[in-house]
Parts: C-alpha cells; sequence; structure tokens
C-alpha cells in the first residue's frame, strides 16, 4: 500500500503499490497526479521524497506552488467577465434610455414648460416655418444645440442648420430662437434671428 499527501489539496491519499508510476485522480480534489514508487517514503507536508537531493525537493516545493497559483487566475479572469459584461450592459440601457427618453424623467417643471429636447423640437418646427425651403432644413443632433431656460420660463436655442436659399443653393446659417410653452400646452416663437438677422421679435 502506498500512503502520501496530494500535492495540491494535501489530502491523504492510499493505493494499491501496483499503481506506483500510474496516474490517479485524487479522491479529494479531482487532481491528477502521478504515483510515486511504493519505496519512497513521502513527507507529510509537502509531497517531496524526502531522500531527494536538495534541487530534486526545491523543485518540487515550487511546481506545488504554481499549481495552486495556477487556480488563481482564473477566479480573476471569471471576476473581470463578469464586470465587464455588467458595464456594458449598463452602458447599453443607458443608450436605450437616453433613445426613448432624451429629456430623462419629467419633473413638475417639464410638465409644465416643457424640457429642453422637447423645447429643441418645438424650435427646430417653429424655425423652418421662417425659412424659403422649410422641407430641405437639416438640423444638427440635439447634442450639438445650446439650450437653456431664463428666469421667465422661455428657452433659448442656438445652434446651425442647413437649407436652401431662394437659389435652390444649400447653405448654413446659425441661428437663435426663443420658445416658450403656453399653459394650454402650446408653444409660441417669441424671437428669432439668423445669422444675427432678426427674422421673428
Amino acid at each position: 500500500m502506498i500512503s502520501f499527501p496530494c500535492p495540491d489539496c494535501s489530502g491523504a491519499i492510499q493505493h494499491d503499490s501496483s499503481l506506483a508510476g500510474c496516474t490517479v485522480a485524487c479522491p479529494h480534489c479531482g487532481g491528477s497526479l502521478l504515483m510515486p514508487p511504493a519505496a519512497c517514503s513521502l513527507d507529510a507536508d509537502i509531497g517531496i521524497d524526502p531522500q531527494a537531493g536538495v534541487l530534486d525537493r526545491a523543485a518540487g516545493i515550487l511546481a506545488r506552488h504554481q499549481r495552486r497559483r495556477s487556480r488563481v487566475p482564473g477566479l480573476w479572469t471569471a471576476l473581470l467577465i463578469c464586470v465587464i459584461l455588467l458595464a456594458v450592459y449598463l452602458a447599453a440601457w443607458l443608450i436605450v434610455r437616453g433613445i426613448a427618453d432624451p429629456g430623462g424623467k419629467k419633473s413638475a417643471d417639464d410638465r409644465r414648460w416643457g424640457a429642453s429636447a422637447e423645447a429643441y423640437e418645438t424650435a427646430q418646427r417653429l424655425v423652418a416655418q421662417h425659412l424659403v425651403s422649410p422641407t430641405s432644413a437639416r438640423f444638427p443632433s440635439f447634442c450639438e444645440a445650446t439650450i437653456t431656460r431664463d428666469d421667465t420660463y422661455r428657452w433659448h436655442v442656438s445652434t446651425y442648420l442647413d437649407a436652401q436659399n431662394r437659389f435652390g443653393v444649400m447653405i448654413r446659417g446659425q441661428w437663435i430662437a426663443v420658445v416658450q410653452k403656453q399653459e394650454d400646452g402650446t408653444w409660441s416663437l417669441d424671437s428669432l434671428s439668423i445669422d444675427g438677422r432678426p427674422i421673428v421679435e
């Protein structure tokens, strides 16, 4: 009978001496290990033949520690994958939420006076009505506009637009509009200037 500790989990292992030199599975951790020769008496703490030379014992100890350390990167890898998946899910949720509701959850003021996204969309529509070719108007995205609300709850929207002039040529102009939501839910265009030229005063 051969008795020795598992080099991975240190569990006590006993096998028939006829299995000396064969590869067996540890009954405790399931790790594969090579059965030592029947004549060897293994150290109970480190699983190394005490009759082996100093270099052999050192090599055995190093190999054991490397096997134990090899299990740790697997845990860190799994944890890193979980963190990455969570970050991707959160980013996707924020993107979808932003597309569905660019202005975010509406407060009482937003419901009464409108949100910034609603003000920008309304300003585009009202500005287009004062162009030579409204259907040709191309406005930038919400993120490219400067939108503020003053103390009187009027929205000031400033950005650019591309539209055809009376000759059919696409030109770019800077515009500033002041819009306000009324009590009945409609919007009014209080003022509009394009390239510094007043259109609505």
